[in-house]
């Protein structure tokens, strides 16, 4: 093998390893963790709580009450036990109302936030309040008023 054939097949090796490298970033950046939700919340804290009160409404709407409970403040928590969040999660989903989001829009004021929730075919919910947890959203509307 001459050394222009030599320098061709060491290019293309190289070549390969950085697509694998590449291919290896984009697939991990794929994957979601509450790590990659605090660096969103730093990076971009509209998105990233514009993305936990989706979370919480879609979970607290459709059943999954232990997620919503979850992005609950720990003043919160002190308001509801689990049991009683449960309760007014199923009641909220059995009322009938279709809860479909259609819209949200946050606002951010340092680590403190506010979110409308608007739905299809029911109530919105307007000025939800936020606050920023560890680097987490977390809803501070522990009276779950509409």
């Amino acid at each position: 093998m001459g050394s222009a054939e030599q320098v061709g097949v060491e290019m293309w090796r190289s070549w390969n390893a950085v697509v694998a490298v590449c291919a290896l970033g984009v697939a991990m950046a794929g994957c979601s963790s509450s790590d990659d939700e605090a660096l969103n919340a730093v990076d971009d804290p509209v998105a990233a709580l514009e993305a936990a009160a989706t979370e919480w409404s879609e979970s607290f709407f459709s059943g999954d009450s232990s997620e919503a409970y979850d992005l609950f403040t720990a003043d919160c928590k002190d308001t509801f036990s689990p049991d009683e969040f449960k309760a007014l999660s199923d009641f909220n989903r059995a009322d009938g109302a279709s809860r479909t989001l259609t819209d949200v829009t946050a606002r951010v004021d340092g680590d403190r936030g506010a979110v409308d929730l608007v739905y299809e075919n029911a109530d919105s919910d307007t000025n939800m309040p936020w606050v920023l947890v560890d680097g987490e959203w977390k809803t501070s509307d522990c009276t779950l008023r509409e």
